[in-house]
């Protein structure tokens, strides 16, 4: 005779629960630097879905204004904007400040553009 299992007498499988996204401590500040909009955008509405605070700025002058108001937790930088070496400027900018603050470095610059 063939025994048929029920949910009552069936193995329990082993099934994991997807992992809830935290709630990001609202000091938790990202600083995106890039002169694309777009990039700002995607970066910026992602970064915020997860929890984190999010500042944004559009060139390096604006990202220095943005750094004598708030410390960031982590900053992305693009290596160049409106001059070639923005970017690199700014990160040296932000080590001088906040030298525990990480920095991403995100560039579209290769060597096909003759960087």
């Amino acid at each position: 005779m063939q025994k048929t299992l029920t949910s009552a007498t069936a193995p329990k499988q082993n099934v994991q629960e997807q992992p809830q996204p935290t709630k990001r401590d609202p000091e938790q500040t990202v600083l995106i630097v890039d002169d694309d909009p777009d990039f700002l955008f995607q970066h910026s509405t992602l970064l915020k879905s997860l929890g984190f605070t999010v500042v944004t700025a559009e060139s390096r002058s604006e990202a220095v204004e943005q750094l004598d108001k708030m410390q960031p937790t982590l900053a992305m930088v693009d290596l160049m904007m409106e001059e070639s070496d923005s970017g690199f400027t700014l990160c040296y900018e932000i080590k001088q400040r906040y030298p525990e603050t990480p920095i991403i470095v995100v560039t579209s610059a290769s060597a096909l553009t003759g960087y």
